[in-house]
């Protein structure tokens, strides 16, 4: 199998004229005299939860926009002065590049595109998450831990993809959301085009046997608090249109979320706002103060307990 190699780390102390294409390997593939193997141009990158992302999953044209002039050298070194030229320009680009790729990969991964400045990486949270070094508050809950579990939607499917993370935290593997579809559709409680009706809100936590209680449809902030404060995390439904503040999202349409902790005051003890998770926003959680998510929440509640609290 060829061994893969992370490219910022090889060329950072090693200069471009070290590598040579072999003839006996796929073109898709650079060969390293100095190390003697070969290895994929293409970088893998470890995410914030962890994992490694797939070469496919990494945004080439921001991340690694060079890859293909170094595909490219075997076509400019017919003559030997253009091509020491080329290299030599080419390296102090790669170069320049490299001295500005670690930035780049944290804008990216750890910093959403998207610019919502609600949005929160594990980065933001002090390395035992225990307080929130962005709004200066104690934390009650391990959102950077919850995190992790949070899967991308792609279809109208919140409903199923909030219950997954909790599936994928207690079974310690993700579920595939068409997997999740094809069952729900099955049940009778999903629909591509409608999305999940109220009977589905729990169905995917019943069938892998995940603990929940108090589905109720008359919240309050009270709820949550004690939830929380008992270690227990909460999926809720919220108006779109007023939880992502943005007008062009039709009124009345619906999301559901997971409320995954609390920011508290640390010198009045007052709770400040909630971290969700939200699966059109995987390895972020959003903050929100309290009046706000009282706002969005239509006031359904399902409370899961935390694993660990399970095993207690």
């Amino acid at each position: 199998m060829t061994e893969v190699f992370d490219l910022f780390a090889i060329f950072q102390d090693q200069p471009l004229t070290d590598f040579a294409m072999d003839d006996t390997i796929a073109s898709d593939v650079l060969f390293d005299p100095a190390l003697a193997v070969p290895f994929h141009y293409e970088p893998r990158i470890e995410d914030v939860s962890g994992g490694a992302l797939a070469p496919q999953e990494v945004p080439q044209a921001t991340v690694f926009p060079y890859a293909d002039i170094l595909m490219s050298l075997p076509s400019r070194c017919e003559d030997a002065d253009v091509s020491r030229q080329f290299i030599s320009e080419t390296e102090a680009s790669l170069q320049d590049d490299i001295r500005q790729f670690p930035q780049m990969l944290e804008d990216f991964f750890l910093h959403p595109a998207s610019g919502d400045d609600a949005l929160m990486s594990p980065r933001d949270f002090s390395s035992d998450s225990t307080f929130d070094e962005k709004h200066h508050l104690q934390v009650i809950g391990d959102i950077a831990e919850d995190i992790k579990y949070v899967e991308q939607q792609t279809h109208e499917d919140c409903a199923l993809m909030s219950q997954e993370q909790f599936v994928h935290h207690y079974i310690g593997r993700p579920i595939p959301e068409d997997y999740l579809e094809w069952r729900a559709e099955q049940w009778g409680v999903y629909s591509p085009e409608a999305g999940t009706n109220f009977f589905g809100q729990t169905m995917i936590l019943d069938h892998f046997g995940i603990p929940h209680s108090h589905h109720s449809l008359w919240g309050d902030i009270g709820d949550v608090n004690r939830a929380l404060d008992n270690d227990e995390s909460v999926m809720v439904g919220v108006d779109a249109r007023e939880f992502y503040e943005d007008p062009t999202i039709p009124p009345g349409s619906g999301h559901q979320v997971a409320v995954v902790g609390k920011g508290v005051d640390p010198a009045t003890h007052e709770i400040e706002g909630f971290y969700i998770t939200d699966t059109n926003h995987p390895g972020t959680a959003r903050f929100m103060n309290v009046d706000s998510f009282d706002k969005a929440w239509l006031k359904d509640m399902t409370s899961i307990p935390n694993p660990h609290t399970r095993a207690v």
